[in-house]
């Protein structure tokens, strides 16, 4: 019969805060797989490493399966007490490791994250090893083995920088995230120490001539065949760290790897503008080593104590006070610090004095905080792991902001463009460009000045594109404004008005940025006179409303107006048409003949009437500038007619019969060719009754 049994957890290593190791304990039911060791690893953002070992017996079998769902499913790979698979999708996987002996079998499972972010460093100049963070319920693994020293990850994380020895020195190689060998980077010197600029198309590294020369950082470009080239400023330097805008590289003076140890040094790290080839160095850095930037240009580096231990402090590009961020533990000496890709997590190796186990990695996100150990394959324990640089599978998204005016007057304009990314350094963001649809062209953050452009609508856009090829977009509708808006006068509404006030009235449209505001303009002429200039009242000037009111207007004088609109840009429209309106003159102002009588009554224009029954008796009004009257009159049942008379000439008569009574009526009639002269109104009628109350004169 089969006797079953299950591992509680797989053996996985622990570091104690003492430097100890501890292996925690796991049940043991018989027989079950020995020396049962997982390790996890992150490869790309859709597969990970996942590797097992175990003590063999030549008398047993061994089978791994994955449980899914319940249910074991055999999975391919095996080899003599060992398994591996570099396809297995991030998250948690549970595997089972069977051992049949004499007809029966035990297993052991190990439920493990397989994560999106590693550490990874390098052993014995040869291995590329992994590290796994607390609670992944593995340890890390072995990526390659054919990999040397020194490996950084591209920003679009898909490579891996790093020097390879060989018969005359060393060279720099491209890998894929699993260490297999892309093609040589540099040849035929002692090159070392790779940094991937923030846009992965630049490698800065350290170059000698000779294995004990003299250092100095060079570049080259990523590209196939391209041929590196010494930096002005470069000499006697090394670890090359670039700053998130691309256009600096923090380096240390010399080398402290060939260095005497016991002689701590006082030189500071320095900035090393690539444009000028000028350095400044950054206080606080004394002795500094192993510079790691972050992408909001947060400064770590490895600094020598006065007793000789490596701490690890932060500072920034402005040479503020240096923090220090490893712990204050005596027997341990911290090193190798690298920024994650959000540049909030900082990496380290650390090792504990006379232990006899070499550095291993651990994570800090701030000063004064508990550093967090990573675990490393169990097989590499002793040996630790150096050189740690993150590589994290997943980028986050950029983001774009674009902000433009809506509307300008003007064919050109400024826009703003704002980028971010919560895991990339800004020079490592592509910026482009375009108008409506043309091509896509090279932009950067900041101010875009965009070109002159025809009126009318057009569609500015945005794109940022990380390393990894994560996009963001940002599009805004801009409108080249040159057309003015457009009003109607709408009042005053009467040719002619009885009132001490006119109110003025209109409407107004624009196509493109809107209305801001209205300006009004009015002139008046007496009966008898031309117009005067235009006025401007103040308050008139700057109208968000559509009316106003011209108040203390005169008898006997002519009002004119005219409304223009000013659009959000500044576009003025024209001044509309004017509309016109006068103020009659009272009765009391025209000369009468015989046969009319004045009368009074708080019911008349300004409380005075004249009035007759006499056929051909009429009043009069000399010197008037007329195109247009109004006769102001009562208008009644048993009332007559008047004749409206220029210079003699007919202009028009009035019937003023109505079959109610009413006062003050205004009766216009018909525009007429403009003259002066004497206008006279002249009774009609026979027998009928003839109240006039007032006359309007208008020469508009």
């Amino acid at each position: 019969m089969n006797v079953v049994a299950r591992l509680a957890a797989p053996l996985a290593l622990a570091l104690a805060a003492s430097g100890v190791l501890v292996l925690p304990a796991a049940a043991a039911p018989p027989p079950p797989p020995e020396e049962f060791h997982f390790g996890v690893a992150a490869l790309t953002a859709t597969r990970g490493r996942a590797e097992l070992t175990w003590k063999t017996d030549p008398a047993s079998s061994y089978t791994i399966a994955e449980v899914v769902g319940g249910t074991p499913v055999a999975r391919a790979g095996m080899t003599t007490g060992q398994w591996s698979s570099n396809n297995e999708a991030p998250g948690w996987h549970t595997y089972r490791l069977t051992r049949t002996l004499n007809g029966e079998s035990s297993y052991g499972d190990a439920t493990v994250l397989v994560p999106t972010r590693s550490l990874i460093g390098t052993v014995f100049g040869s291995y590329l090893i992994s590290a796994t963070a607390p609670g992944s319920n593995a340890m890390g693994a072995t990526l390659s083995q054919n990999l040397g020293d020194s490996p950084d990850v591209s920003p679009d994380r898909r490579t891996l920088v790093a020097q390879v020895r060989d018969a005359t020195g060393t060279s720099l190689w491209l890998f894929d995230t699993e260490g297999k060998p892309i093609r040589a980077l540099t040849q035929g010197r002692w090159d070392s120490q790779g940094a991937f600029s923030p846009d992965g198309r630049t490698v800065a590294f350290v170059r000698r001539d000779t294995y004990d020369a003299v250092p100095a950082v060079w570049t080259v470009s990523t590209t196939a065949n391209a041929v590196p080239a010494a930096l002005t400023g470069g000499a006697n330097a090394s670890s090359p760290a670039w700053t998130a805008d691309g256009k600096s590289l923090v380096l240390e003076v010399g080398d402290a790897d060939t260095a005497d140890p016991s002689v701590r040094s006082t030189e500071p790290l320095v900035v090393l503008r690539l444009s000028t080839g000028a350095r400044t160095p950054l206080p606080g850095t004394e002795g500094g080593r192993d510079p790691s930037v972050s992408r909001t240009d947060r400064v770590a580096f490895a600094q020598r104590t006065a007793d000789l231990r490596l701490v690890v402090a932060v500072t920034d590009l402005s040479g503020g006070p240096a923090v220090r961020w490893s712990p204050e533990v005596q027997s341990q000496g911290w090193g190798s610090p690298d920024w994650d890709p959000q540049g909030t997590t900082l990496a380290m190796s650390f090792s504990n004095s006379g232990s006899g186990v070499g550095p291993h990695p651990a994570t800090v996100t701030g000063p004064g905080q508990q550093p967090s150990s990573w675990s490393v394959p169990y097989n590499h324990f002793q040996s630790g792991l150096k050189e740690l640089v993150w590589l994290q599978t997943t980028s986050a998204a950029p983001t774009a902001t674009l902000t433009v005016p809506a509307f300008t007057q003007t064919a050109t304009t400024t826009a703003t463009i704002a980028v971010a990314d919560a895991d990339d350094a800004i020079a490592g963001l592509q910026v482009t460009c375009r108008i409506d649809s043309a091509a896509w062209t090279p932009c950067a953050p900041g101010a875009w000045p965009v070109p002159a452009q025809k009126p009318g609508t057009h569609v500015l856009s945005v794109k940022v594109t990380d390393p990894a090829g994560g996009t963001a977009t940002a599009t805004r509708q801009w409108v080249v404004d040159q057309l003015s808006p457009s009003v109607a006068l709408r009042g005053p509404a009467q040719p002619f008005t009885l009132a001490t006030s006119i109110p003025v009235s209109w409407t107004g449209s624009d196509w493109g940025s809107g209305v801001s505001y209205y300006q009004v303009r009015w002139n008046n002429a007496a009966y008898n006179g031309g117009f005067g200039p235009w006025q401007y009242p103040a308050g008139w000037q700057k109208l968000t409303g559509t009316s106003v009111t011209l108040t203390g207007v005169l008898p006997a004088v002519g009002y004119c107006f005219q409304v223009r609109a000013v659009d959000k840009v500044g576009n003025a429209g024209a001044w509309s048409t004017q509309r016109c309106s006068a103020v009659a003159l009272d009765d009391r102002s025209l000369g009468t003949s015989a046969g009319w009588s004045r009368t009074a009554w708080n019911l008349f224009y300004r409380g005075t009437a004249t009035e007759t029954t006499k056929a051909g008796s009429y009043l009069t009004r000399p010197g008037s500038a007329v195109s247009r009257v109004a006769v102001i009159a009562t208008r009644c049942p048993t009332c007559g007619t008047v004749g409206v008379y220029v210079n003699g000439a007919s202009v028009g008569s009035v019937n003023l019969y109505s079959a109610t009574t009413a006062r003050q009526a205004v009766i216009a009639l018909p525009p007429f060719a403009y003259r002066t002269g004497t206008v006279m109104l002249k009774v009609l009628s026979t027998g009928k009754f003839v109240q006039v109350d007032g006359l309007g004169i208008s020469r508009t």
